[in-house]
């Protein structure tokens, strides 16, 4: 049903939208802050984390780039409803008409996702000149008014997507949401969308949290730009991944990083899954696992992605019915205002001296190598994999996964329990540089696996991912999943 706050009602329409990869676009090139693995002896020198300087933190702040206030038709929405939950849409057209549909892009009984709604012929608004800037913080806002809204009974747990059309050219938009599991089962795995990471990249309005137009107030009432879904930090590389975990995984669960960055589960699920890049979270979140996972819990990780844990953000003010809508994060020590009252709170980075929380002593990796400087190195297994993950594959100690850790990757950290189950070493300077992909075992059992690669989701399309048969790399994620007790059908 929908529940309209315009004049006229367009009719019903159905169609089938199938998400694919996109070619990848240049990465952001950002220094790792703090603690990175280094060698200056061989090749085959165990790295150990090394601190570095300090880089000098950019400036934030500015004029607005309205360039990067695109002419489509955008919408916003929440980041996550609860199941039956109203899905309230603020939309912005340049036309008088459009249209939209809203997908489950999790496995519904077939690949393609799932069409749950769609309406066309909708009155539009241009409300462009009603975003908002903050030249000290350089935030972007969209307030704009509700356009409708669409009741969502019967919807599943899952991850949704909503595109517009209006029928001109290069005019349609993306936004995304998840309906969340309501109740956690502890038997069961959690997947969290990572909405903060994508908004972090998000420069619609004039500004992202990265130079040039750097923000340190990130607003989430706004719409995501279509080339952020697209890049290599969005949600499309990791699309093909979730389907296939979503019909694989028995009894997957369904949330945000936005929730978990607000309220820890009073239950913890069996497992926790990452995609390809949860970077920013909160205190709250990272509390959270350090008490359920690593060395003082028993839930598992498995992390698809790198970079992962690198920031911690605050989520303030309201949005809608009282739900945080800007996220704080200043990254760089000295610059939040926050750290001379309240340290532990500061938007900064994880492995800083300030908040002294390295992300390698939970995962056993941690991000240290961009574009810069990064060939597009292959894995190369370890001698000192489990048997039981290559069973099936073809795969040996010493076989190679080509173009693994391209565009960025972590290394390896001298975490309790850490196994190296293949990396790649490679020279920068007068240093030998290792990244790598791991497995490790915490002090209480928590099982954890690491894949240090910003790519491996994309492994789930195309007939040779990485240099490999398709039917061998997923054989091998599937046995990384049975090592994690990750229940699978």
């Amino acid at each position: 049903m929908l529940i309209r706050t315009v004049a006229r009602q367009g009719a019903l329409a159905l169609a089938i939208l199938s998400l694919c990869v996109a070619p990848a676009l240049t990465t952001p090139d950002f220094t790792a802050y703090g603690a990175t693995a280094s060698s200056t002896a061989t090749p085959t020198a165990t790295p150990t984390p090394t601190p570095t300087p300090s880089p000098t933190p950019p400036s934030f702040g500015g004029e607005q780039n309205l360039a990067n206030i695109p002419n489509v038709v955008d919408v916003w929405t929440q980041p996550s409803i609860a199941p039956g939950e109203p899905l309230n849409l603020h939309v912005s057209s340049p036309t008088r008409r459009y249209g939209l549909s809203i997908r489950r892009v999790t496995y519904s009984g077939s690949l393609a996702p799932r069409v749950v709604f769609t309406a066309k012929n909708t009155d539009g608004i241009d409300q462009r000149g009603l975003v908002t800037w903050d030249s000290t913080t350089a935030t972007a806002t969209a307030p704009w008014p509700m356009s409708f809204s669409v009741e969502t009974v019967g919807w599943l747990p899952g991850v949704y997507t909503i595109e517009t059309t209006n029928g001109v050219p290069n005019q349609s938009a993306k936004a995304i949401f998840v309906v969340r599991t309501p109740t956690i089962n502890r038997l069961r795995p959690l997947f969290a969308l990572s909405f903060l990471t994508l908004q972090a990249y998000n420069d619609w309005g004039g500004s992202s949290a990265y130079p040039p137009n750097r923000a340190v107030r990130i607003s989430l009432q706004r719409p995501i730009r279509s080339d952020t879904f697209s890049g290599d930090h969005g949600w499309e590389p990791q699309a093909s991944w979730l389907i296939w975990m979503s019909r694989h995984v028995v009894g997957l669960q369904y949330t945000t990083d936005y929730d978990l960055s607000l309220t820890a589960p009073a239950t913890n699920p069996s497992a926790l899954m990452l995609g390809q890049h949860t970077e920013y979270i909160s205190k709250t979140f990272r509390d959270w696992v350090d008490l359920a996972s690593g060395d003082a819990g028993k839930m598992a990780i498995a992390n698809f992605g790198t970079n992962t844990f690198y920031c911690q953000v605050r989520l303030v003010n309201g949005i809608e019915a009282g739900s945080p809508s800007e996220m704080v994060v200043y990254k760089y020590p000295s610059q939040d205002p926050l750290e001379l009252t309240e340290p532990l709170e500061a938007a900064v980075f994880f492995r800083s001296d300030v908040l002294g929380r390295p992300e390698g002593a939970l995962f056993g990796t941690q991000y240290g190598a961009s574009n810069a400087g990064l060939p597009p190195s292959a894995m190369k297994v370890s001698g000192s994999i489990p048997p039981a993950l290559l069973k099936g594959t073809g795969l040996k100690p010493g076989s190679r996964l080509l173009n693994l850790y391209r565009i960025e990757a972590d290394y390896l950290y001298p975490a309790t329990g850490r196994v190296v189950i293949g990396s790649a070493t490679y020279r920068r300077g007068k240093s030998w540089k290792t990244v790598g992909s791991v497995i490790r075992t915490g002090r209480l059992g928590a099982r954890i696996f690491s894949a240090g690669s910003l790519v491996w989701v994309t492994g789930f399309t195309g007939p040779q991912p990485f240099g490999l048969k398709r039917a061998s790399f997923i054989r091998f994620n599937a046995n990384i999943l049975d090592w994690l007790r990750i229940k699978r059908q």
